[in-house]
């Protein structure tokens, strides 16, 4: 669990902090408030790797592939930073209990130099514009910087296990990916509790399981209106798409952290009660910590029933905008209860 979130000169944050953060923390804010900046401070030093960067420029809508060359390799890391400036040291610091205080620092070396192997094996001296150092308790210290090589850039491999997945607002489903999760759980014999909890938000749903189609492995599922076979997930809707891999995340990460940009896209508002009530019980029983968005009023007002029976698992995180600056409040699960029984505004 992580209980207080510090991050310093990164992306839209020059210094915030907060303090008191539950097993449910629900972020909202206006637009460009910083809300999904903080999932990503939080995906990135639970990462290990700047390969995650990459993932977040994709999960941006800003290319799935990259090209960089020794001139061009700094415009890559730069919109980590307080307003583009590499001057001053990003740093993000999740503090919680002896396992799961997590540190990054990502600064510039740009006066630096590495060497590196060319097709005809002599060495070339290149810029080396950025390192990140990640910090966990009881593991050694991992510092590693990007190295630009004839073939691309490369990472070195990090001796720390992941231990977040996010799920973007314009999430698109790996069929893959989803469909061995799906098997973990089924080969740990956890298919059932995985079953009950999707049936509580899409009573159709009879069954669940990968297969193959064309090559490709992908969720099936059993519903009560198509007796004569299964049928790709996919081919259901959106919203079961979506729910199902927060579900499967909930259970590949358990004791880690599962970040949901815009946790109702995709769900019908009349379902949003159960999806909440299901959320919550899956992420105790794998003791997975969420931190959800939304804009919608809709959705909070959904999770009272559920938020009014664990109130000191649940708090309210508000991302703020003002003449340029961006913070972040935060509202424990009583405070958050007592705004939606009177009806106030929260987002």
């Amino acid at each position: 669990m992580i209980k207080s979130l510090s991050i310093k000169n990164f992306r839209c944050f020059k210094d915030a902090k907060i303090d008191g953060l539950r097993r449910i923390n629900v972020v909202v804010g206006k637009n460009a408030t910083g809300k999904t900046a903080l999932l990503e401070a939080l995906f990135l030093t639970a990462g290990g790797s700047p390969v995650v960067v990459l993932k977040l420029r994709a999960m941006r809508g800003m290319g799935a592939q990259v090209q960089v060359d020794n001139n061009t390799q700094s415009r890559l890391w730069e919109d980590l930073f307080f307003r583009f400036s590499t001057e001053a040291a990003i740093h993000i610091h999740a503090v919680g209990s002896a396992q799961d205080s997590r540190e990054l620092f990502i600064k510039n070396i740009a006066v630096g130099s590495l060497t590196v192997p060319t097709k005809e094996q002599q060495e070339i001296a290149v810029d080396a514009p950025i390192e990140f150092t990640w910090r966990a308790e009881g593991q050694t210290e991992f510092v590693t910087q990007p190295k630009l090589t004839n073939e691309g850039l490369k990472f070195d491999n990090s001796p720390t296990k992941l231990r977040a997945v996010m799920f973007p607002a314009n999430f698109s489903l790996d069929p893959e990916e989803t469909s061995k999760r799906l098997s973990d759980i089924r080969r740990h014999n956890q298919l059932p509790l995985f079953l009950k909890t999707l049936q509580s938000v899409f009573p159709e749903v009879t069954d669940v399981s990968a297969e193959n189609n064309a090559g490709v492995w992908m969720v099936y599922i059993s519903t009560a209106h198509v007796s004569s076979q299964m049928i790709p997930m996919a081919l259901h809707s959106a919203g079961v798409n979506r729910f199902v891999a927060m579900l499967l995340g909930i259970a590949t990460f358990p004791k880690g952290v599962v970040l949901i940009d815009e946790v109702d896209n995709g769900l019908y508002y009349k379902t949003l009660p159960n999806v909440w009530r299901a959320l919550y019980t899956f992420a105790s029983e794998y003791g997975t910590q969420l931190f959800v968005t939304t804009h919608s009023m809709e959705c909070l007002t959904a999770a009272h029933e559920v938020l009014h029976n664990h109130k000191d698992d649940f708090s309210l995180v508000r991302a703020n905008a003002e003449n340029g600056e961006r913070w972040l409040d935060l509202f424990k699960g009583d405070k958050l209860d007592g705004a939606l029984e009177s009806g106030f505004e929260l987002r």
